[in-house]
């Protein structure tokens, strides 16, 4: 696993976390292979967890998706040498690079997963994306979780993030730009060659005061988009000119999603039963006690002309929690998200389009349910009240989309005019992100926003009743 430092260099809290007694137990993780270079730095860390004491035995379910079955066997092979750890590959009878949409990749890996569970008691599962590392905190947190499934009756725990944050990097490149442009502004006011003070404290209150602080659409707050978030000297002695420079060097890292001047940073108390919170928030980072969250609830997909929109986790949540009454909650278990494969700084549309519409339907359902007890025989007024709540929210989201995209270009219009000239990195980088926030751009994504049919919605929730079991 490594130190921290090594996939980043943050202002960590000291964490008070420490292992706890528990049972040993069997842990079986689930990831989907899509990229070999990609899941290769995770491999190495989960073969490294075999040597805590409390996990009795590793089994890794991985499904093949955009790699064979044979590459990633021979890939395994070169590096691992202890046969101990059961490692099962998934392959469909398919070609190789002919990709299982994410929905049908999700459900698939999580049937597999959970049958095991099922055959091995006391067994804890871990679905991870294969774009994470697990942090060295792993080793306190993962022995609370027999501790947490029995205080707290817990079902399904929903860990969260550090590093990137798993939303598209348009959904941070307001915060991210103004960060830019006011620590380029106090560098200026410091003498460079002096070391560059510390502002971690300032930071952590930052954090605490704004939860989503790290996203642009966040519905809790705003005043987190316009106050800064300061850059953090990676060692005693870093000079401002030095902190400048490397500023400069990365500012791509802004349009890839990596983290850099507002990664994502998580707390995790001393004690973690504390801080469950019921959620349905559900991404690329979840235990799973109970099996039936596996074998019960495939993942349902918003469909848009045939096209797969985002959030089918979070939907999987809500099936989970409000039709099976499982107990679901978030937990304070970060995993770090390893965004430096295949990044690129083009507008992802699609990508974006689809993390609109399907986290507008998360917000529909989950306000929906949230109302009151539902018996899952939907009918026609509650098929429209779903409709109106997800084309309300995707007002909402869009209505950001125009105040950010005017924003940044009000914060580029000040980077050019100021430090442009005297830093080429710079103008290169306001180049690539005026296109980003370009007005033709916004038209697409609100065209591609309301293309979506009633129809298919309707389709969409008939689904979730089928896969519940209700007679429809």
């Amino acid at each position: 696993m490594g130190s921290d430092k090594r996939y980043l260099d943050i202002d960590r809290d000291f964490q008070k976390i420490t292992n706890t007694q528990c049972d040993s137990y069997t842990l079986i993780l689930g990831i989907i292979c899509g990229s070999i270079p990609q899941i290769t730095p995770l491999l190495l860390d989960i073969f490294k967890l075999k040597e805590l004491s409390y996990i009795e035995n590793i089994e890794l379910y991985l499904l093949a998706n955009g790699e064979s079955k044979s590459d990633i066997k021979r890939r395994i092979n070169e590096f691992v040498f202890d046969k101990s750890i059961l490692i099962h590959i998934i392959e469909q009878d398919r070609k190789p690079h002919l990709l299982l949409p994410i929905g049908q990749a999700r459900s698939l890996l999580q049937m597999e997963v959970g049958k095991r569970m099922g055959n091995v008691k006391g067994s804890i599962a871990w679905i991870i994306d294969d774009d994470m590392r697990i942090p060295d905190i792993a080793n306190a947190y993962l022995s609370w979780l027999p501790v947490l499934r029995q205080s707290k009756k817990a079902d399904i725990l929903i860990g969260c993030f550090d590093g990137g944050s798993p939303n598209p990097p348009a959904h941070g490149l307001r915060v991210q730009i103004n960060d830019l442009l006011h620590n380029l502004k106090w560098l200026e006011t410091l003498n460079q060659s002096d070391a560059l003070p510390d502002r971690t404290k300032e930071n952590k209150q930052f954090r605490e005061r704004f939860p989503d602080y790290y996203y642009d659409l966040s519905r809790q707050h705003s005043k987190h988009i316009t106050l800064p978030y300061w850059v953090i000297p990676r060692h005693e002695t870093e000079t401002v000119l030095e902190v400048r420079d490397r500023i400069l060097k990365n500012l791509t890292k802004i349009l890839t999603g990596e983290p850099f001047l507002r990664p994502l940073l998580s707390f995790i108390p001393e004690d973690p039963i504390k801080a469950l919170k019921p959620s349905c928030n559900r991404g690329g980072n979840t235990f799973i006690f109970n099996p039936k969250a596996l074998t019960s609830t495939p993942n349902s997909v918003l469909l848009s002309n045939g096209k797969e929109n985002r959030r089918s986790d979070m939907i999987w949540a809500i099936v989970n929690s409000y039709y099976h009454l499982l107990n679901v909650y978030s937990v304070p278990f970060p995993i770090y998200h390893n965004r430096y494969i295949n990044v690129r700084t083009k507008f992802q549309l699609k990508k974006t389009v689809a993390e609109v519409k399907g986290s507008s339907m998360y917000a529909a359902l989950l306000s929906f349910f949230e109302e009151k007890t539902r018996d899952w025989v939907f009918t026609s007024s509650d098929y429209s009240i779903i409709i109106d709540s997800y084309n309300s929210y995707i007002n909402i989201r869009l209505e950001k989309y125009k105040e950010n995209f005017s924003a940044v270009n009000l914060l580029l219009d000040e980077l050019e005019r100021d430090y442009a000239s005297s830093h080429q990195e710079l103008s290169s980088f306001i180049g690539i992100t005026r296109a980003w926030v370009q007005e033709s751009n916004l038209g697409q994504i609100k065209e591609a926003c309301f293309s979506q049919s009633d129809a298919e919605i309707v389709d969409f929730i008939s689904s979730l009743i089928k896969q519940s079991g209700v007679p429809s």
